[in-house]
This record gives C-alpha cells, sequence and structure tokens, in this order.
C-alpha cells in the first residue's frame, strides 16, 4: 500500500491504517534490543500519504456536505471521526516538531459542535475530539505560518483562546472518567507548553549567548504558562493528580500536593498503550523543566523542592513502563529522562561551584535543540553523560 499502491487502496481504511502506522508506529531490531522507528519526518511523511488520500476522495467535502442533514447516519460519522484523527495528528505534528501543517483544521472546527449534535450515534470520544478540533484551530491559529517564530499579539490571543477553551470544555467533560489523563486536557497541556516555548529561545539558549537584560512581561507570563503545563503532565500520573492538575500553579507552592509524588499505576495502565505522542509530551515535559533549573531560570532550592519531587515522579513513570514491555516507546525514552532528572537532582544534592559551565552548556545544548530546531528524532542518547552536574546556578522563579 505504501510502494505500490493501486487506485482500490485509495479507501477510507487505508487512511485509518496510515493513521495507526503514524501513531503507533512498529519497532525494529538493534541487536538484542527493540527501538521504535518513529520520528517526526517519518510520521510526517506517513500523514502527507493519508492527507493525499483524504483530498483524492474528497474527505473534508463529505465530512462537512451533509450539515443540511437534521440527522447524521452512521457513515458521516465514521467520515467524520477520520477526519477529525486526520487533522489533528497533522496539527500534533505541527506542535512537536516544527515541520509545516498540511491541513487547516479551522473549517471543521467551526461546524463541529453541530456535527456532534446531529450525530444519530454518537459514541463518548466524539465529544472529546470534537473539543480537540476546536484547540487545533487555536493553535493552527497562531502557528502555521511559521511554527518556530510567534508573534507577541498572536501570543497573546491563542493563550486568551485557550483559556476560554478550557473554561467551556472542562464544564461540558466535566463526568467523562479520568479526564485529567484523557485528551483533550493532555493535549492543551502540550499545545501550551509548546506553542508558549517558542518564544523562550533566548531565555534558554546557552548562558555564553543569554542576554542578562531584565524579562520583557509576555517572556514572564509564556514561563509561567509552561512551567504550570509541564508541571501538569508531570502530575498527571500521580496517585493526587485527578485533583491537583486543576488547580495547580507553577508559581504557588501550596496548589501542589504535599511529600513525595507517587505514581498512580491505574492511571498509568489507562495510557500505557497510548501513541507515542504522549511519551513524546512527557518527555519533553521533563527536558523542559530540567533546561530551565540549568538556566537559572527556576530555582529548585532543595531535593525535597516541587521540582525536585516532579523529576522524581516523572522518572519513576518511565522506570514503571520498561519492565512490563520491551517494545514500548517509554523505553526509548527513559535514558532521556533518567538523564535529566539526574542532572538536576545532583545540583540539588550538591549546590556547589565546582561544575565547569561549559560542561553544562555541552550537556544541555541537545535539550535546548529539540525546542528549536524541526523534524529533529528524540535519540535515547541525549544526555547520556551526566557527570557533568551544573551546580551554583543563579535562581529565578522558585518551582
Amino acid at each position: 500500500m505504501l510502494l505500490r499502491p493501486t487506485p482500490a487502496d485509495v479507501c477510507l481504511d487505508s487512511i485509518r491504517v496510515l493513521l495507526l502506522y503514524a501513531q503507533w508506529m512498529p519497532f525494529r531490531a538493534e541487536g538484542t534490543h527493540l527501538k521504535s522507528r518513529y520520528n517526526d519526518v517519518s510520521a510526517w511523511a506517513v500523514l502527507g500519504l493519508a492527507v493525499r488520500y483524504a483530498v483524492f476522495l474528497g474527505l473534508e467535502r463529505s465530512v462537512l456536505a451533509p450539515l443540511q442533514n437534521e440527522v447524521l447516519g452512521d457513515e458521516d460519522m465514521s467520515r467524520f471521526r477520520v477526519w477529525i484523527n486526520l487533522v489533528t495528528c497533522d496539527c500534533n505534528l505541527m506542535l512537536s516538531s516544527g515541520l509545516p501543517a498540511s491541513l487547516d483544521p479551522r473549517p471543521t472546527a467551526s461546524v463541529s459542535r453541530i456535527i456532534y449534535a446531529r450525530a444519530g450515534d454518537a459514541q463518548p470520544p466524539d465529544l472529546r475530539v470534537t473539543a480537540l478540533i476546536e484547540l487545533a484551530a487555536i493553535a493552527y491559529r497562531a502557528l502555521h505560518c511559521e511554527p518556530r517564530i510567534l508573534d507577541v499579539a498572536l501570543l497573546k490571543k491563542a493563550n486568551t483562546e485557550m483559556d476560554e477553551w478550557e473554561a467551556y470544555w472542562v464544564q461540558r467533560l466535566r463526568v467523562t472518567p479520568s479526564q485529567h489523563i484523557h485528551l483533550p486536557f493532555t493535549s492543551l497541556r502540550m499545545y501550551r507548553l509548546t506553542i508558549n516555548s517558542t518564544c523562550l529561545g533566548p531565555l534558554l539558549s546557552s548562558s555564553s549567548q543569554a542576554s542578562h537584560q531584565p524579562l520583557q512581561l509576555h517572556l514572564l507570563q509564556s514561563l509561567d504558562i509552561c512551567l504550570t503545563a509541564a508541571a501538569q503532565t508531570i502530575l498527571a500520573l500521580a496517585d493526587t493528580g485527578g485533583t491537583a492538575v486543576w488547580c495547580l500553579q507553577s508559581q504557588d507552592a501550596t496548589t501542589f500536593p504535599p511529600g513525595p509524588f507517587e505514581v498512580d499505576t491505574e492511571a498509568l495502565d489507562k495510557i500505557y498503550y497510548a501513541v507515542d505522542s504522549t511519551w513524546i509530551s512527557h518527555t519533553f515535559a521533563v527536558t523542559f523543566l530540567a533546561l530551565c533549573y540549568v538556566r537559572g531560570v527556576v530555582d529548585g532550592a532543595r531535593a525535597e523542592s516541587v521540582l525536585g519531587r516532579l523529576l522524581t515522579l516523572a522518572a519513576a513513570v518511565f522506570s514503571a513502563i520498561s519492565p512490563r514491555s520491551s517494545a514500548h516507546p517509554g523505553r526509548d525514552f527513559q535514558p532521556v529522562v533518567q538523564n535529566a532528572t539526574t542532572l538536576v537532582l545532583q545540583g540539588l544534592v550538591q549546590q556547589t561551584e565546582t561544575s565547569d559551565p561549559h560542561d553544562t552548556d555541552l550537556a544541555l545544548q541537545p535539550l535546548f535543540d529539540l525546542m528549536t530546531d524541526a523534524g529533529l528524532e528524540w535519540p535515547s542518547s541525549l544526555l547520556v553523560d551526566s557527570t557533568a552536574t551544573p551546580t551554583g546556578w543563579g535562581c529565578g522563579i522558585t518551582l
């Protein structure tokens, strides 16, 4: 179907297959170990073929055309689900990789609530993906011209729209079981972190390049949003996450549960087979917090701090994944999470002035590259040398 397709292969089922492949990519053997084939460009290429099939079939038109009907049938809803999956996957990839989006979610988002309301046999996930397509439209409006460069006015508008979106959908979806670990709210955290981190490059770049000028207000606001979203992403898998994530504020330590954060094994079981991008989002949240600490943007103060507890929880989550399956994307990212966590926790414990800042920059540069470069693969070799421990950094925001 990929290399020698026939006209018969261009059908809705083929798009479904390509979506499955792009979101749960197979593994390849590397010696005695299995490694995911996932990387951003590969997913982008596979989704590109799915988009071509969708254009050939007129899928968007067939989704929007039946709106004049009072009740939408099973086939209408089937096409709607496939189309929304394709559009939101395309948007997610734009956010995570910086690669350009191929589809515009705005036309579908503008009528998605009508489509759901007229569904003859709506399923519980349909309402959640209806919310997700609206969120994708917000991200697309902000980033579709240049995913790695964002105008301040567009950023402010996107943040306002995401706040309004959350206020509406938290109430609408309040009866959804375990909604703190399911889309669309997991996507909201990832969108906030990704969109707002686009303007933080100068703040998180190498200390030799960083400006020492006072931070502009919009940078402080974006940093606060990023820190909160990253903390929510990690804390959602704690045993207190179901209630804590909804009131979390990065600048208010009292909004975090007290004591060590323990892994919620039931929540982890529920998302264990989540798409590859779920584990990329968790890894990005960890590396973002680590980078903020090493650059002196946040102050962990001690190993028992909120930052120390969050990173310890993240490392425990990925450690809990590894023994259960040799073919799980989380296994590829565990070294990244573990080494980023070690890098920070060693600094929190030692608090000395003995480290070489140049070594610190070398250790953290790959993390910065993940934020700023388009189409990067997430290699498990990042931070393989965690002995270059940065210590004695300046303090900014306390986390």
